[in-house]
Formats: C-alpha cells, structure tokens, sequence
C-alpha cells in the first residue's frame, strides 16, 4: 500500500451491508462505534457480516477489539464475495484466515495481503471460532486503507440521503447550544437543556454538528466548579453519543475523533458521578428522558442503563449455593413417591444401558406388552400439566409498552440501605395474607421479601451445584383475599427476552383445570443487584390479580416426569408396537426411559437381520426447556396412535424417544445442569461416568451398529430469545430444514436456521452424533417461549405438539 493507512469506517454503506446470526439488542453497526457497546451473536457462537464500501478501496489492517471467552479467535476473510452464507464461508477458501489471541481488555491489528485485497467493494468476515463461550462479542472493529480513486480517506464525503449528496448547515445550531448552555443556573435547567438538545440531533444530521455539539458539552464540563452540574454536561455529551447511534437511513458514522471524545466523556462521567449523584436525584433526570422518548428509541439504551444501575450502587444479595438435590416434599401433583413406585414397577425392563432386545426378535410380546403395563400401573396422582387451553384472548401477544421505561426508573429510586430491611416472605410462614411454597418437583423459588404493598421481590434459585442459570421458575402465591401483585424477579442473567416482546407467564389457581397466560405491564430491564460475585443481572416484572386461595406461578406450562407417565397412560398403544426399557438409575436415583416404537412383526416375519433404519428423538438435557416436552408428546402422540400413517410409520422406521434425559434436573427445578450441576450438553464427547449421557450414548452407537443403523438425531430445546422454531444444524445438512419449511408447520421458521459446527459446541448431542457417529441428519430442535413466528399469538402446547408430529413426518421422508 502506497499512502499510509487510514481508517474507512465512514465508507461502510451500513443499508448494504448485512450481519448473520447477530443479536437484536446488540447488532453489528455496535462494533463500528469505539465505546462500551458491542456487537454479540446469537443462536450460537458464529457470526458472518458482509461489509460493503460506498466506493473500492485498498485494505491494508484490520483493528479488532474484544475480551473473555466470547472473544472471537479464528476468523476467515474474503474479498468481494457478497451474500455468502455460513455453508459457503465454511466450505470455500478464505482470501485470508486470521487467527486471534484476544485476552481481558486486549486489543489486536492484523496486517493483510496487499495484493489480495485491492480493489475491495465488500469484504465478508465470517467469525469461525471464540475462546470457549457459547456466543460471540466484539467489541469495535475498524478497517483501515486508502480510496482506490486516490483522495485521502479523511476527505470525507457528505452525508448520503437516498440518491442525493447533502451537506448540513451547523452554526445554527451551535450557537443555539452555546447561548442556552451559558443561560442555565440551576441543576434542573442545565439537565433540561441538555436533553433538549440531544433529543433534536436527528440521526440524519452529518457528523460535523455531532462532533461540534459534543464539543460544546465537554469544554464546558472542565470550567464547571459544581461537581453535579460537570456530571450532567458530560451526561449531555454521552446522551449525545448515544442518539447519534441510532442511525436512520443515509446516516453517517461518527469520525474517530468524536469517538475518542465521547470514550472520555463517558469515563468522566463515571468519576464525576462516583458519590455525588444519588438515586434519588437520577430519578427525574430519567424522567425527563422518558417524556421527551430520549432513551426508549435508543438501541443503546440497554447499555445507559447498566451504566446508571453502577453509578446508583448496587443492592446485594448473597450468591445461591444450592448442594445435593434434597428429595421431594410437599404437595405436588407428582411426588418423589410416585418415581420409587416407578422403579420398582418396571421389574422387567432391562437395567443395564444399552438396547439388550429392545427390539430384538429373542424378546416376546408378552414380555414387552408387560413390561409396558407395568410402567403405567405406577402412576398413582395426577400430573402437574393438564390438558386445555384458555380464551383466545390469553394466547394474544401483548404489544410492547412503555412499562419498561417506568420499570427501571422505579428501581434507580431504591435506597440501598432500605432495601436491606425489606421483610422475608419466603422462606417463612409469610405475612399479611401472603405467602409462597416451592417444595414440589419442578419448584424453583429461593426468597422473596416484601418491597412495598403489593410489590415483591423474588429470586431464584440457581442449578444445583451452581450459581447461575435462573430462567425457568414455578412456585404457588397463596392469598387469603383476593390481591393485585406485582412481581419483581431480579436474578435473570440473560441480556434479552421475549418478555419484551409480548410473552406472558401461566398461572393455575387452585381447582382451575387448565392453565392460561397471565399478567399485565410486563417489563425486562438492567438492575442494581450483585448476587455474591457476580453482577449485571435483570429484573422480570409483571403484575398479576391472585384470586383468594393457592395459585401456581410458572415461566412456561410446566411438564414434569409424572407428565411422562400419564402420556403412555393416555396414549397406551392397542397392539405390539411400544417396548420400554430403562438405561438408568441416573444420579439422582431416577429411571432413565427409553421407549422404542415400531412394528415388532416386521421383524419377527424378516428371514434375517431387521435393516429397518432408526429414527431418534431427545428432550429436556436441560431440564428448564419445557417446550422440547410437548413437542416430544406430539412426536408419541402420533407414533402410538392406531391411524394408517402411523401404522405406516411404524413398517418402515424404528423409532427411539429418550422423553426425558435429565429427570433429576427437571424435579430440582434447574435450567440446564443436572443433579450433580453438569450441562448435559455440553459432555457428549467425554461424559462423565456416571451420568445420563453414558447410557444415552451407547444407546445411539448401538442403534448405529445395527443393521439398519441411525438416519436422524433430533435433540430438542426451546429458546428464550426468538419466536417461532428453527434449527440449529450442522453444514450442509438442510434437507430436514427444508421439508419443514414445505410443510407450512405454524410455528417453524426456516429463516433461523442455521448451519455450523464449532469447537465450542462440540460437546453438544447433535455435533457428536453427526462428527464422531457419523449420522448426517442430526439437528437441534429450538422452539419459542412465546409466540409464532411473526408475533401472530403466543405459542400453545398443541402447537408445539403437530410441530413434533411434523418433525417425525420430515425425517420419515429423508429414508
């Protein structure tokens, strides 16, 4: 390269260019900007942006910077490619491939092949790989070069609007800042002001009146004696920033200078409002925010949040050490005592793992038709899920309101100190009427203090063994009047959630038969709480009316291991067509079921091996994922039904279910480990002896060593973060994807598939089976929390049950 380099991010057509697999709170234009935002992936840990130039230039280096584990450290490069995908970036060679050793706050300029990237219209950067973690951040990336045409890169052009060139006029509105800015004694008027003025800095506007404007804020700062009048200029500076990123159509990035500028405005403030701005006195500075919708149409609100929630303080509470799962007590609809009769009811199911005739022809249909009765004879009680579903109107998706905003304003106002003599309400016997339990399976409630009338605040516990992963949560509010409540649970630790986006919880009062979503004036916002060490956590909180008596609060229809049960009781099969067998005890004591479903005849009438081809299907490895369930109780409910297409069905293809992997997670009411706190899905290359994976994987090498061997793998999970299901599969494998997509299922999205193997994954169900058993069609099944694809409703049990029946359908056509 001939000039010296500079830097081209205001050349990025940012209306062109496109990000796969990027998170919708943290989008790729995050990494443009060198402040506290970043740009982080989402379904797994790959990203693949696709960077178009307003013009060619010549690339010369590339300035990446991120930190941890999610720190991106393989990265593949390729020169005017547009629209690849993440088959072709894994399958084509790569123009150059960078390697990374991206440590805590380190920073990394790689050199590129003059020759190779001359000329440069788009460049693709397919991140391949991260240091461990299961997505991707990065901080700030900046491209540096020259114009192919020759004019130095800080010759900028104006800003682009549509087809036309248009340059802003400043002074102005410079003038106007300063004279008001000079106008202002009181605290309140210079906040005003200050917000006045950022909320008009329209995105369109060029980049000459940002860094102009920013100026003016931070010269002022320095020249300001009162500490708290210097804290909210510089306020006014990072606000500024702020707006500026939110970029309508043509819009310009900012220059780095004005980067660096608003860098240090933002640590100014930091210090200047380290013990000088309390809580209290945020408060109607957010106020103000909100009134003139400063922060809500900010994408990086989330971050001016998490700032704030530091400067106000945190409010502590003590980390959760949750130890050996205790067994079960209390009043669940499906007790501890229902699994011993379980155990000691399936005498003739083989304990040992593995097959050992689960479909062999040695084995009789007396044997197994027993076997099968035996299993449904121990469901003594009733299941937690009952069957039903509630109005329309509860299955509505709720519009995103302004609840949000609100939300986090109240919890800037909370005084730490107060804080800390809220009274317990759980555990305890409760008080004022109220009073909450969670000793059944599947419970999941740590503590609950009382903030205020009608206002609680609840945590979670963590999976046992462990102190984080507090998603999924059930437990029974008990009411002796009628009472309106609102509901504040602070230990959330994922950065987004469909709550945002029209999800609603389920409730059952007591005596009420079916389920139904539930709750108003929803709201996910950043919050002050350090739980022991760790920090940035989230509050959930909505506001439900309890009806006097028991009510049970859960995150998502619940479905436990009784629920199992009572399926094979309900679906019990007329012919010989369901063998049983038990591959456990896991950790935990609990049967580990196997059911195999096909035309026992076939075989017996084959001279010969059975080379029938299997089909298999998992759910629940993480315990909290309850959608997997009913997508596995539709998969049953067609496999056992006596309909010609599963008898049809049953001819051709040997199907294995594994209903329940993790039972003894699903009774503890974890997320993701199981019993002894391991993720299960993260072990299948090397599984620790002694646990669920053991049995469960020489259970699929055996089936791949039969004659017939193993077509499908289908693991399902639910995700916390999309609508509607996809799947998450290895490359080139999109042929079930594709027969989903044709078979119009409501709730299959084929948009959100995606294709990849990495090393972080590689631990998981679906990479091992396809890599080390070398089974083609192995995929992961995510289905949604809350709504169809497109926000049509909220996603219900039965339909996520034809969605399992149309997974079946799909992997019978790819034999």
């Amino acid at each position: 390269m001939a000039n010296v380099s500079e830097s081209l991010n205001d050349f990025i057509n940012l209306r062109s260019s496109t990000c796969l697999n990027e998170a919708s709170e943290h989008p790729f234009s995050h990494c443009l900007i060198d402040d506290e935002k970043q740009l982080q992936s989402d379904a797994d840990h790959q990203l693949l942006f696709d960077i178009h130039f307003t013009e060619p230039v010549h690339l010369a280096k590339l300035h990446f910077a991120a930190a941890g584990d999610d720190a991106p450290t393989v990265i593949k490069l390729f020169v005017n490619k547009p629209n690849m995908g993440f088959d072709d970036a894994e399958s084509q060679v790569a123009t150059q491939e960078i390697t990374l050793q991206l440590e805590s706050e380190v920073e990394a300029v790689v050199q590129l092949k003059p020759l190779q990237f001359k000329g440069v219209h788009s460049l693709v950067v397919f991140v391949a790989e991260n240091a461990g973690a299961e997505v991707t951040s990065l901080r700030y990336l900046e491209v540096f070069g020259i114009r192919a045409r020759g004019r130095s890169a800080l010759e900028a052009p104006p800003a682009v609007v549509g087809k036309r060139q248009k340059k802003v006029s400043t002074s102005g509105a410079l003038g106007e800042v300063a004279s008001r800015l000079s106008a202002q004694g009181s605290e309140e008027g210079v906040a005003r002001c200050l917000l006045e003025v950022a909320a008009g800095l329209s995105p369109l506007q060029g980049r000459e009146l940002v860094h102009k404007a920013s100026e003016v804020f931070l010269s002022a700062a320095p020249d300001s004696g009162d500490k708290r009048r210097r804290a909210l200029l510089l306020l006014g500076a990072c606000q500024c920033q702020v707006l500026c990123l939110q970029r309508g159509p043509g819009a310009v990035p900012l220059p780095s200078e004005t980067r660096g500028a608003m860098r240090t405005a933002v640590q100014g403030l930091m210090s200047a409002l380290e013990g000088v701005v309390d809580a209290k006195a945020l408060r109607p500075l957010l106020e103000s925010l909100i009134a003139q919708k400063g922060l809500g149409q900010l994408r990086g609100a989330e971050e001016f949040m998490h700032l704030l929630c530091r400067l106000a303080g945190p409010l502590l509470a003590p980390a959760c050490d949750r130890g050996e799962v205790q067994e079960d007590v209390g009043d669940s609809e499906s007790e501890a005592s229902e699994i011993d009769e379980a155990e000691a009811g399936v005498q003739c199911a083989d304990r040992k793992p593995g097959l050992a005739g689960a479909a062999s022809k040695a084995e009789g249909k007396g044997c197994r038709m027993a076997r099968v009765a035996a299993l449904l004879e121990t469901l003594r009680d009733e299941p937690v899920e009952a069957d039903g579903m509630a109005s329309e109107e509860e299955v509505t998706c709720l519009q995103p309101n302004s609840r949000q905003l609100e939300e986090f304003v109240a919890s800037m106002a909370v005084d730490a100190a107060a804080a800390a003599t809220w009274p317990v309400i759980y555990p305890g016997p409760g008080g004022h009427g109220l009073r909450f339990e969670a000793s059944f399976q599947g419970g999941n409630l740590r503590r609950v203090r009382s903030e205020s009338d009608g206002v609680v605040e609840v945590l979670l516990c963590g999976d046992t063994k462990r102190s984080y992963h507090c998603q999924s949560f059930c437990f029974d509010a008990i009411v002796d009047v009628p009472l309106t409540l609102r509901f504040r649970i602070v230990s959330f630790s994922k950065p987004g959630s469909t709550f945002t986006d029209g999800q609603r919880i389920v409730t059952r009062p007591e005596g009420m038969a079916a389920w139904r979503r539930d709750g108003h004036d929803y709201a996910y916002v950043p919050n002050r709480y350090t739980i022991g060490q760790r920090r940035r956590h989230y509050t959930l909180a909505f506001t439900l009316s309890l009806r006097a008596g028991r009510t049970r609060v859960a995150h998502f229809y619940p479905y436990l291991y009784g629920d199992v049960l009572q399926d094979l009781r309900r679906l019990g099969p007329s012919g010989d067509w369901l063998n049983v067998s038990d591959l456990g005890p896991t950790p935990g004591g609990r049967p580990l079921l196997m059911l195999t479903i096909t035309d026992f005849e076939v075989a017996q009438a084959t001279e010969g091996p059975d080379v029938r081809p299997h089909i298999v299907i998992s759910a629940r490895v993480h315990p909290g994922e309850v959608p997997a369930s009913f997508m596995m109780r539709g998969a049953l409910e067609l496999l056992l039904s006596d309909a010609e297409e599963a008898r049809d069905l049953r001819r051709r293809f040997v199907f294995v279910a594994l209903p329940m992997l993790n039972p003894d997670g699903v009774a503890a009411g974890n997320g993701r480990a199981n019993g002894a706190g391991l993720d299960l899905n993260r072990c299948w290359e090397r599984p620790p002896e002694g646990s669920e994976i053991v049995a469960a994987r020489r259970a699929l090498q055996e089936l791949c060593a039969s004659p017939g061997g193993l077509l499908a793998y289908l693991d399902l999970h639910a995700h916390s973060r999309r609508h509607g299901a996809f799947t998450l599969s290895n490359p080139s494998t999109q042929a079930l994807p594709d027969l989903l997509a044709e078979m119009d299922d409501g709730v299959f999205d084929r948009k959100q598939c995606v294709f990849s193997y990495n090393k972080s994954k590689r631990g998981s169900a679906r990479c091992v089976v396809w890599r080390d058993l070398g089974v083609k069609h192995s995929h992961t099944v995510e289905a949604t929390y809350a709504a169809l694809p497109g926000r049509k409703r909220l996603v219900t049990p039965r339909d996520l049950s034809e969605l399992g029946q149309n997974l079946v359908r799909g992997c019978a056509k790819l034999g």
